[in-house]
């Protein structure tokens, strides 16, 4: 962050984005100058789950492959006895805020695959219970590794720990702010990492910050590029004068918007009476471009490999060709197997125990509703299942009184 001041004294804060890619995490037990004292630091300088999140909102193909999955994992909602009455209760309203547990969950979600990590707030007291979804960046855990910290600012907290909120990990309750309250930390599994999780995608931060770069390229090429499209010479006997409302005009008239297609524009007057005018135009190449597009594709690869995920339900489809329905109702149908109902279960387990630990509700019959993104409509013969009479009803005409086929 830097600062300036303003004319009239004030200072004006300016921030600067850091393009820089975070050097891969590690769990530090000890270092005091970070409080080491109190929590387990998040990576070197314990803002790793911050790094994450600027990553997340930079890279377009990573955050539209990050939005899909999380899409498809959340699904349609849930399905369940409808006879359970406590259980529909709890679905519509998981907390005093009227959240649904969907929403709540789909939260979950979200952190989860951005960060590899999520955590549910557990509140109860005399015949209630409430959960919250606490934003991962905000939590650390503590240092008896059987609690979660919450702090607003965590690049701050050394002067403000008076704000830090200690939680321990369910199913342990203790009595703050006049409730009881536990918390569930949901992480992903990586060797070396016992206090958190990590993203799945963590091998591909490269190539997410190469994808933002490159777009980031593209874009100041066009609008701020310093470099000139070409050399115009002009070669004649004219005023300053002229010389200027020429330039004008042509700038005016051949030059694109903005910033684009500026040239080098020279004017040189003619010189001896013998020698013909020797005006002309000399362009510039760019040899760079080939590298950068291969660049950005390896970058796209990556990502997709990295996160186990699949480039049809991402939206990434190759220059001139067309979605292939077959081949997105394949890779649901490989991604359902693989990667959504795991992560849904990851999150039902421990929603089921608390229901049936805390309120005494079983919800062994809550199951998500997954539903594929195309429907089989396009793969079916219509004249093997409805009569010619069926279709023309269908389609708003009058039947023809044929038989049954």
């Amino acid at each position: 962050m830097k600062e300036r001041k303003s004319k009239a004294g004030e200072t004006l804060a300016l921030s600067v984005f850091n393009l820089a890619v975070p050097s891969y995490p590690n769990e530090v037990t000890l270092h005091p100058l970070l409080g080491g004292d109190k929590w387990i630091p998040f990576g070197s300088d314990n803002l790793f789950p911050q790094a994450i999140a600027a990553i997340n909102r930079q890279s377009p193909v990573h955050r539209g492959i990050l939005n899909n999955k999380v899409i498809y994992t959340s699904a349609w909602g849930f399905t369940f006895d409808e006879k359970n009455k406590a259980l529909k209760k709890f679905l519509d309203n998981a907390n005093n805020k009227n959240e649904t547990l969907h929403k709540i969950i789909r939260r979950l979600i979200v952190d989860k695959y951005h960060s590899g990590n999520a955590y549910l707030e557990i509140v109860k007291g005399k015949g209630f219970l409430n959960i919250f979804h606490k934003d991962y960046t905000t939590a650390r855990t503590g240092k008896d590794g059987n609690s979660i910290l919450l702090h607003g600012d965590w690049a701050k907290v050394q002067t403000k720990q008076n704000e830090l909120k200690r939680i321990p990990l369910y199913p342990v309750f203790e009595k703050i702010d006049g409730q009881e309250r536990s918390i569930i930390h949901f992480k992903s599994y990586e060797p070396e990492f016992t206090h958190y999780g990590i993203p799945d995608w963590v091998s591909s931060m490269d190539a997410a910050g190469i994808c933002y770069k490159t777009n980031k390229w593209n874009l100041s090429r066009l609008d701020n590029s310093f470099v000139s499209s070409g050399v115009l010479l002009v070669e004649g006997n004219m005023s300053v004068k002229e010389a200027k409302k020429l330039k004008a005009d042509f700038k005016k008239e051949f030059i694109g918007e903005g910033k684009q297609g500026k040239l080098l524009f020279l004017i040189k007057q003619l010189g001896d009476g013998n020698k013909a005018a020797q005006s002309g135009y000399t362009s510039f190449s760019d040899v760079k471009d080939a590298d950068w597009i291969n660049l950005h594709k390896q970058g796209i690869q990556d990502l997709i490999i990295a996160h186990n995920w699949f480039r049809g339900l991402s939206g990434i489809a190759e220059p001139g060709q067309l979605g292939n329905s077959q081949q997105i109702r394949n890779e649901y149908q490989l991604a359902l197997n693989t990667v959504i109902t795991g992560e849904q279960e990851f999150f039902m387990e421990e929603i089921r125990k608390l229901l049936l630990n805390e309120l005494k509700i079983d919800a062994s019959s809550l199951q998500f509703i997954n539903k594929p993104p195309l429907s089989l409509m396009d793969a079916i013969d219509i004249g093997t299942v409805l009569t010619k009479d069926e279709q023309r009803e269908i389609l708003g005409y009058e039947p023809l009184n044929t038989t049954a086929e």
